[in-house]
């Protein structure tokens, strides 16, 4: 489940920044309306070279324009990821490995990192939660059931995928994902979230918020061939410093669904749905430009009919079902 995407997730582009105007340049293309504060959207000439893409949709200045911080989200997110995390204090670890069985609960607290052999030694039916004071290595690929959670204190390593269970993976630290098979997840990060050659499917999400510490170099970098179906979201609780790039989408990567960003935006890859950021970041070898869209794609038409976002992160807070599955 999840929320309705409406109200500001109906335009292709959103931006927050109400002291800079903003420009398209080169052979930027947007389809669907845009919304920005009072100085407004232009196509621009940039260094003798004229504005060779299009810009089809409305364009709001809209003088009274306030961003939408979302402060649901710090408590759907932050709130679960220390929630299960201090409650690997309040308990005694297991010491003894899964395969032990050795465990009556709903929740499993393992006290060393964990690898996806041991965790497929549990052939696991239902959902579980499990809570790892060291790290997470998916290096193999995992076999566990929809609805599971598995939170971490140390980084989360994706080298395999998860089969077609939706799950989520919290990490007070970063997450890392490198995996030839798709797969479905959401992926909660305290820090940062790297994506390369991999394919996530909807309605996946990946978020980071900075739940503890005041982190100025909270990132989420898309690379390498990447497809993300379903949300990208950066939400900090503390100051942003905004010299940093605080989500990367590489030139060949893709993101079919929304990508929210209180912060920095640096657009490379195609958006097949919306953007939300505060600014817009690119630079050339000598120069830094906030707000100008150089080559930027963004095609709200080709979004997904049934987009949904995480809890927390639309202005309409009514449950949606974002996926049906059919047990048997």
């Amino acid at each position: 489940m999840g929320n309705r995407a409406s109200g500001i997730w109906d335009y292709a582009l959103a931006i927050g920044d109400v002291s800079t105007p903003s420009y398209a340049i080169m052979d930027t293309q947007i389809e669907g309306d845009i919304l920005t504060g009072p100085n407004g959207f232009s196509e621009r000439i940039f260094r003798g070279r004229t504005f060779t893409g299009e810009i089809d949709g409305e364009v709001t200045a809209d003088t009274d324009f306030e961003f939408p911080f979302y402060p649901q989200i710090y408590h759907e997110y932050g709130h679960q990821s220390l929630s299960m995390l201090e409650d690997f204090v309040d308990h005694s670890p297991i010491e003894a490995s899964l395969a032990d069985g050795m465990f009556n609960s709903d929740i499993i607290y393992i006290d060393h990192d964990l690898y996806a052999s041991e965790l497929n030694l549990l052939h696991a039916e239902t959902a579980l939660r499990i809570i790892v004071s060291g790290s997470i290595f998916v290096d193999e690929e995992v076999e566990v059931a929809s609805g599971s959670e598995f939170a971490a204190e140390g980084p989360i390593h994706f080298y395999a995928g998860i089969g077609n269970a939706f799950t989520t993976w919290v990490s007070m630290d970063s997450i890392y994902v490198n995996s030839a098979e798709p797969f479905t997840a959401q992926l909660i990060s305290n820090k940062s979230i790297r994506v390369e050659n991999s394919w996530l499917t909807f309605p996946s999400a990946l978020v980071v918020t900075d739940i503890e510490t005041n982190s100025q170099s909270l990132n989420i970098t898309i690379a390498n061939n990447s497809r993300i179906e379903g949300t990208i979201a950066m939400k900090a609780e503390h100051p942003i410093d905004l010299r940093h790039k605080n989500v990367v989408i590489d030139d060949t990567s893709i993101v079919v669904g929304g990508v929210y960003v209180n912060g920095r935006l640096d657009q490379k890859g195609e958006v097949h749905g919306s953007v939300l950021t505060m600014q817009y970041f690119w630079s050339t070898p000598t120069t830094a430009y906030v707000n100008w869209l150089s080559d930027v794609s963004i095609r709200h038409s080709e979004r997904p009919d049934l987009f949904i976002t995480p809890f927390g992160l639309s202005d309409d807070i009514s449950p949606e079902i974002m996926v049906w599955r059919l047990l048997n």
